[in-house]
């Protein structure tokens, strides 16, 4: 961040325009637009739609085998022509296996990834 001294003595709070703005996580206009992914070699991307009632759920992943990372992705409505979608995009995932994780933690279902591809599935939820 960027110093710089006033040309007054005395404090009061004011703005400081110029300064960097604050770190935002959460992505406000996340589901309006195109979704852009980074796949090639062994690095795909998985597409989860689920129903509507899913958007605003929080999709953890993990791969297989490994510990869990906390790794998650929210279900927002996406539109799609003159439909909407609703689903999680993950658009970095190393092939192999992955779990997906209900959002009470249990286990859901298990999705292949192959790399350089776009993977599509649909949420099954649990019996």
């Amino acid at each position: 961040m960027t110093t710089h001294a006033h040309p007054h003595a005395h404090e009061h709070p004011h703005e400081h325009p110029h300064q960097n703005p604050p770190v935002v996580s959460e992505n406000p206009t996340a589901g309006r637009g195109l979704v852009v992914v980074d796949i090639g070699g062994d690095v795909g991307a998985l597409v989860l739609h689920t129903d509507a009632d899913m958007t605003g759920l929080e999709i953890e992943i993990s791969r297989v085998g490994e510990a869990r990372t906390g790794k998650h992705v929210a279900v927002l409505p996406r539109p799609v022509g003159d439909t909407v979608d609703h689903s999680a995009v993950y658009g970095d995932l190393r092939e192999g296996r992955w779990q997906l994780w209900l959002p009470d933690g249990r286990p859901g279902q298990v999705v292949e990834v192959v790399g350089g591809v776009v993977t599509e599935c649909w949420w099954a939820p649990p019996n």
